[in-house]
């Protein structure tokens, strides 16, 4: 290569650099969230004054060092006191080369039966409702063949332990594109058999990303269920809020707007609790036919 050569292949990469760096802001790849992350350090440094400390990171490890006497400290008041907490299943497992160890789905739902504690439902993101009667000794999947495995909520009625209902659709599992689901479903007798509780037509119960499902406590009639929406035509999720039976899943209406993550009956009572995201607590005093921000 000659000199002449070598001089020009210098200027056109000097003259690329300069143009690369001159691009703005919107010429970042879809998907590059490089800035993002650098922009939350940034943030992150900024507010807790990690700039200012030159020994940030001996502080830092001081802090993790002070957790864990904190948590061994809290562990032994808990055995003495009788809490133990301990792995009950189903067990992770090995996923092909995955070079990080044994890993395990995400648990989004967990029912226990009020009057024998030996029997809970367990809820995962894509593997369906599990079931044990021995304390997860063993566990049965018992929502195979019902059509969808992503599970949101899994509700048991109050006063009547065989009465069941599960929330499908998975709302960390991408929404449209990830796990989303089918609606409600309900069971009799204990998991052994489902029903779809979606209604028909106008008055229908839409969402596929169900988080919660709530019954009244004196009144199974009304049931109340939220969630992140339903999946349309473009792959986008719509209509996302809480939607209200009054005859057992029957039919539906519409009586909260926004992604509701959960809702919670107030025990004995028609007062009714649930969270939007991006909005806060919303309260209901008439079994969820109505909802106005908690004060």
């Amino acid at each position: 290569m000659t000199r002449r050569t070598r001089f020009w292949r210098h200027l056109a990469l000097l003259a690329l650099m300069a143009s690369t760096s001159a691009l703005p802001q919107t010429s970042v790849a879809k998907g590059d969230e490089s800035d993002q992350i650098r922009k939350r350090q940034q943030w992150l440094q900024e507010t807790r004054g990690l700039r200012d400390r030159g020994e940030a990171g001996r502080a830092r490890q001081q802090a993790i060092q002070m957790l864990q006497i904190q948590a061994q400290q809290m562990r032994a008041q808990q055995l003495m006191a009788g809490e133990v907490w301990e792995e009950m299943g189903p067990s992770s497992m090995q996923m092909g080369n995955w070079v990080m160890g044994r890993v395990s789905g995400r648990p989004n739902s967990i029912a226990i039966d009020p009057t024998n504690d030996n029997v809970v439902y367990f809820g995962s993101a894509a593997g369906g409702v599990w079931k044990t009667t021995n304390a997860g000794q063993s566990w049965m999947p018992v929502f195979d063949n019902v059509g969808t495995l992503a599970i949101g909520a899994i509700t048991i009625e109050p006063g009547d332990r065989n009465r069941i209902w599960v929330g499908t659709g998975d709302r960390n599992g991408g929404a449209c594109a990830g796990y989303f689901g089918q609606g409600v479903f309900f069971s009799a007798d204990g998991g052994q058999t489902w029903q779809e509780k979606n209604g028909s037509g106008s008055t229908a119960m839409p969402l596929s990303v169900v988080n919660s499902v709530a019954i009244h406590s004196t009144n199974n009639q009304t049931v109340l269920v939220g969630g992140f929406g339903q999946c349309n035509e473009s792959g986008q999720l719509v209509g996302a809020g809480a939607y209200r039976s009054s005859n057992g899943g029957s039919t539906w209406s519409k009586v909260l707007s926004g992604k509701v993550e959960d809702i919670v009956f107030v025990p004995g009572s028609s007062v009714v609790y649930a969270t939007v995201s991006g909005v806060g607590v919303m309260k209901s005093v008439d079994a969820g036919a109505t909802f106005a921000q908690s004060s």
